[in-house]
């Protein structure tokens, strides 16, 4: 039997100057730690309007989701196993993705 692969392209159309996906202004605006973290995540925020935070494992697979309405939030990790996680916080108009460590 042959043995066949297949590629998909894809355009990728960058700008510079720009991110794709990540408004780099709003990264700026909240603080997410400890990093590395092992029980508990503290999330700061410079904005008043609401924002979500979810975590996403290595490979994409959203874990955990909260609602904020206020400037901070405590997120429990302490159920997750070791590894590398991207905590995902997003308001109306933009979104940040961190890298976060638990150990």
């Amino acid at each position: 039997m042959e043995s066949r692969l297949r590629f998909l392209l894809y355009k990728v159309t960058a700008i510079e100057g720009t991110s794709l996906g990540i408004n780099e202004e709003n990264a700026e605006k909240f603080s997410v730690y400890p990093n590395p973290a092992s029980d508990v995540l503290y999330i700061s925020s410079t904005v008043s309007e609401p924002y979500t935070v979810t975590i996403f494992d290595s490979v994409g697979k959203q874990l955990f989701t909260q609602h904020v309405q206020n400037r901070q939030a405590t997120v429990d990790v302490s159920s997750l196993s070791s590894g590398l996680f991207f905590v995902e916080i997003r308001t109306k108009t933009a979104k940040t993705v961190q890298k976060v460590v638990i150990q």
